[in-house]
């Protein structure tokens, strides 16, 4: 009985390593785009706090606007530091900036795990 006791203390104290980090320029052009719709703004700003719980904190998640045959595509990104750009794992590539956003929002921690579980 005194064991049990000593292993859900230590099993309580126990606190896993996430926090996924959304760079700060994906977050202020997200809410520069959604400052006109306070309620999206707030449940973009809720969501990345929920990021705080996926993945590890060495991976940090990002966005690029690429030019391809003379038309934008918006992808993002989750990569550890120091990875070359092809190493990155795209979470998705969508032709508006509005698309990224709404998968940004869509996506679920066992997604994210899912597509980042190469990620070294």
């Amino acid at each position: 009985m005194h064991i049990n006791s000593i292993q859900s203390n230590y099993q309580s104290n126990y606190q896993p390593n996430f926090k996924a980090t959304v760079s700060k320029d994906f977050i202020d052009a997200a809410k520069n785009y959604l400052k006109k719709n306070p309620t999206k703004l707030e449940a973009f700003e809720k969501k990345v706090d929920t990021y705080k719980y996926y993945g590890t904190d060495d991976i940090n998640i990002f966005y690029k606007k690429n030019m391809i045959n003379g038309k934008a595509n918006y992808a993002l990104y989750a990569a550890k530091d120091g990875m070359k750009p092809e190493e990155y794992v795209v979470l998705t590539v969508k032709d508006f900036f509005r698309k990224v956003v709404e998968k940004f929002m869509r996506i679920n921690k066992y997604e994210f795990d899912m597509k980042t579980m190469d990620i070294q």
